[in-house]
């Protein structure tokens, strides 16, 4: 159907090219030709189901036959009915598609129209299939006709709405009108017709399956009555003789004429007395009543064939055989075996089979058992009434088709009427809004100006009327703003430009140059987490011999702590250079900041002092976080020291001083609660396990990249969540006499490792000809090691390097647990010789003894101890 529109779209095109018309051009006709069509079909329909009813109603009202049966029925109603609703839809249909052409709410409703009835013809198609093993060949030509309609009426929605959407040049882009959505009246029609359409389908199920328990409720009593009657007819002592005797008695044709009355009086199918065997699988026929109009069946099966009925055939499949005296006949029938043995059994004293539901195989009917008792109360036999229940088929066929056809006059009706009042009340509303919205954005900033349409009320909707007021408030809201932008942007530029003259002149009051000496090691950083902070590092040497270091957190953020910052840090490097007592110091600068501190702030501080020719650092803490030490080749740990109070918290506070000796290789890290308190967006803590670990994982680097490695932990840990705090750092190494040594195995190709590790640790002391004379020394000592030390795999040698920055000197010793060897013990060669006159061996360790100042052995604990020593 799809390529039937599309070669009729095409074909317009060639025939109407000079007129410039368009696919869409050739759908709306078509659309329209289609929609005249249903009208013309819809008139007729209603002209002749108009006619045919005021003929039922008159044959009816005479006494006559009906129009489409034998008989006037509610069938023949129920058909005038169908045919009249056939023809209103079609009108309606009609009507308004032939304006839904140009109307995208026109063409919306007849959308939702056809497809309801599209659907009803399917439906019917699949239930005239399923009851009667007919095909409806006028439901299949209805099925087709919408179907073809359906797919044209989507073209030209699918035209309107991108007219609708006022796409321009981009018509013909797809995914542009895709990413528009579905629009909210389209929304609201199709969930209504769907919940329409479900509710019907429920309420069709249930009453379905009520009105069947209902009609068969009444059978039921009714045959029950019928077999009780029965029963009252025939004597069960008498039964033996019946079956024994020669000729018929009497007796027995009086019961047989009784039930053959009863069974024709009733209108009842058969009824049946029989004996079943043991096995209940056979049973032998005592009286057989069969109701005499089923002999006029066959002869009805013609004029019911041509009538369109099925009865005929279901009546074959049902039709009783009217059995004598003695025959015996197999029960095939599972539901009557199990009826015969609950009766003998005497589980009950009547029981009901009924075939109800496969009414496409044969004409439902139902069945009544009750046992045929003797004198002695004794079960002879048991009497069976069945009763053909035809008329079931009919009266539910008929009530699907009315539950079926009222559903959809209803959900038409309301989408017709829903559809009205959602385009009236908030299709056009919401409309006029986003039009007034899109308009006031797409103005410039300089001719912006409230829209006069939205000062009215434009929906009976309140929420409607609720955003109309809302998007008006908006509009003046917005230039009352614009009108204040520029002062408040230039304000706040202001501001921003002040905010970072103040970030500078803190960055350029913390120190950056950091001291290049060769008995210690210091780096600091800070990260503020707004343009100033109120944390702050410090350093300076007091004296020759004596470094001041200095760490501290304000209890406020911005500008006000970074003032407060700036004066304690003034106020700390300025009594430090009269006193080298960390906590005297601490204590007058606390006085001082009371003395003057109205807005009550305060500032946590660590303060230490290093005594440079011991090794004696003093420090004391003013409510700061503990410090971490790591001692030389040993894991940071957290100094416990005593706190103080913070500054500016309590007058005339006494401090207390705590002293760590630093031997040569010790560090010292100090830092701000930024760090531990940095959380990810879960609210997650880095915390103090994890600063411990960050510390140990860059103990071997200098302090400058152990920091930085330290606060890319901290940045990794906590992603893309805002920095809340300021984030300060430092950390203090002691070199002196630096002693760092490392096992390697016994194996030449550990020579490189070996030197990389030597330059990396004397690089920053020695010259390029110092190393490179140490690199031949230490290349000839471990070659020799690796060589001839060991018997095998597995074994290692001790390098440690001592580097004293007072005596500058670097020691570099060799240790193995080889079989013991004194390379000096032999004499030096006779380098005065000829090559080819001297002793092998022997010139390697000349040649480190020429290179080193020094060079000695010893044999201590069974290990091989060489030292090579050389002044820079």
């Amino acid at each position: 159907m799809i390529k039937i529109v599309n070669y009729l779209a095409n074909y317009g095109d060639d025939m109407f090219k000079k007129k410039k018309k368009s696919k869409e051009f050739i759908s709306q006709k078509i659309f329209k030709v289609g929609s005249i069509i249903l009208l013309v079909f819809g008139i007729l329909f209603t002209v002749l189901g108009i006619f045919i009813g005021v003929i039922t109603l008159m044959d009816a009202s005479a006494g006559g036959e009906g129009v489409l049966s034998a008989t006037v029925r509610r069938e023949d109603y129920a058909f005038c009915v169908l045919i009249l609703f056939e023809g209103t839809i079609a009108i309606v249909t009609g009507m308004l598609g032939f304006r839904a052409a140009h109307n995208l709410l026109r063409a919306k409703v007849v959308t939702v129209i056809i497809f309801i009835m599209m659907l009803s013809n399917l439906g019917d198609i699949i239930v005239e299939l399923i009851t009667h093993h007919t095909f409806d060949f006028d439901g299949l030509i209805n099925f087709l006709l919408y179907m073809g309609l359906f797919m044209v009426v989507m073209r030209v929605r699918k035209h309107l709405r991108e007219e609708a959407l006022d796409l321009g040049d981009v018509l013909n882009d797809k995914d542009k009108v895709k990413r528009h959505g579905r629009d909210l009246d389209d929304i609201i029609m199709w969930s209504i017709a769907f919940v329409l359409v479900l509710f019907s389908f429920v309420a069709e199920a249930i009453g379905y399956n009520r009105f069947t328990i209902t009609f068969l409720t009444e059978y039921s009593e009714s045959l029950y009555r019928t077999a009780i009657t029965a029963s009252n007819y025939v004597d069960a002592d008498d039964f033996e003789e019946y079956i024994e005797g020669v000729e018929v008695s009497s007796d027995y044709e009086q019961a047989q004429q009784n039930l053959d009355r009863l069974c024709n009086g009733q209108e009842i199918e058969s009824i049946d007395v029989v004996i079943p065997n043991d096995t209940y699988q056979e049973y032998t026929h005592i009286f057989c009543s069969v109701n005499i109009d089923n002999d006029k069946d066959d002869k009805d099966d013609k004029d019911d064939k041509d009538a369109g009925k099925n009865k005929s055939q279901s009546s074959k499949k049902n039709k009783q055989k009217a059995y004598k005296l003695g025959d015996v006949s197999e029960e095939t029938n599972s539901n009557y075996i199990k009826a015969y043995k609950r009766i003998y059994e005497g589980d009950v004293d009547n029981t009901v089979v009924e075939s109800a539901t496969d009414i496409a195989e044969a004409t439902p009917f139902i069945t009544t058992f009750v046992p045929i008792k003797n004198d002695a109360g004794e079960i002879m036999a048991v009497l069976s009434v069945k009763e053909d229940i035809g008329e079931l088929e009919n009266a539910r066929t008929m009530y699907v088709n009315w539950i079926s056809g009222a559903t959809l006059y209803i959900v038409i009706l309301a989408v017709i009427l829903i559809s009205y009042y959602v385009n009236k009340e908030i299709a056009k509303p919401l409309q006029r809004v986003k039009d007034e919205a899109e308009r006031f954005a797409s103005e410039s900033s300089n001719d912006i100006k409230v829209g006069e349409d939205l000062e009215s009320n434009v929906s009976r909707v309140r929420e409607i009327n609720s955003l109309n007021d809302s998007v008006y408030k908006l509009e003046n809201d917005t230039i009352n703003y614009i009108d204040n932008l520029t002062k408040i942007t230039s304000e706040k530029e202001k501001l921003r430009a002040e905010l970072k003259l103040a970030g500078q002149i803190q960055e350029q009051f913390l120190p950056t140059a950091f001291p290049n000496r060769k008995e210690f090691d210091l780096y600091a950083t800070m990260n503020p987490a707004k343009e100033v902070g109120g944390d702050f590092y410090d350093f300076f040497m007091i004296d020759d011999d004596h470094l001041a270091m200095v760490i501290a957190d304000v209890s406020d953020k911005g500008v006000p702590a970074s003032l407060f910052m700036m004066v304690t840090k003034i106020l700390i490097s300025e009594y430090a250079f009269s006193s080298t007592d960390p906590a005297e110091i601490l204590r007058v600068v606390n006085n001082r900041i009371r003395a003057n501190n109205k807005e009550n702030m305060f500032v946590t501080v660590w303060l230490g002092i290093m005594e440079l020719s011991t090794g004696k650092l003093t420090t004391s803490n003013a409510g700061h976080e503990y410090p971490a030490i790591m001692r030389n080749n040993g894991d940071f740990e957290f100094y416990i020291d005593k706190h103080g109070l913070p500054l500016g918290v309590k007058k005339n506070y006494s401090y207390v001083n705590h002293e760590i000796m630093l031997e040569d290789g010790d560090k010292i890290f100090v830092y701000t609660d930024g760090i531990t308190e940095a959380s990810t967006s879960d609210k997650m803590m880095f915390g103090e396990d994890r600063l411990i670990e960050a510390l140990n994982n860059h103990k071997s680097m200098s302090c400058k990249d152990l920091l930085e490695g330290v606060v890319n932990s901290v940045e990794t840990f906590v992603g893309d969540a805002t920095q809340f705090d300021d984030m300060t750092a430092l950390c203090f190494e002691k070199k002196g006499n630096a002693i760092m040594e490392k096992s390697f195995k016994a194996d030449v190709a550990e020579l490189y490792s070996v030197l990389e590790y030597f330059e990396s640790k004397v690089s920053d002391a020695l010259d390029i000809k110092t190393v490179g004379a140490f690199n031949v020394a230490i290349e000839e000592v471990f070659v020799n090691i690796a060589s001839y030390a060991y018997e095998g795999e597995g074994n290692t040698v001790d390098v440690c390097v001592t580097n004293d920055y007072a005596n500058r000197l670097v020691k570099v010793v060799f240790k193995d647990s080889g079989v013991e060897f004194d390379p000096l013990a032999k004499s030096d060669p006779d380098v005065t010789l000829p090559a080819k006159k001297r002793a092998i061996g022997g010139l390697g360790i000349f040649m480190t003894k020429k290179l080193m100042d020094s060079v000695s052995y010893e044999r201590v604990n069974d290990k091989n101890v060489l030292t090579i020593e050389k002044a820079y």
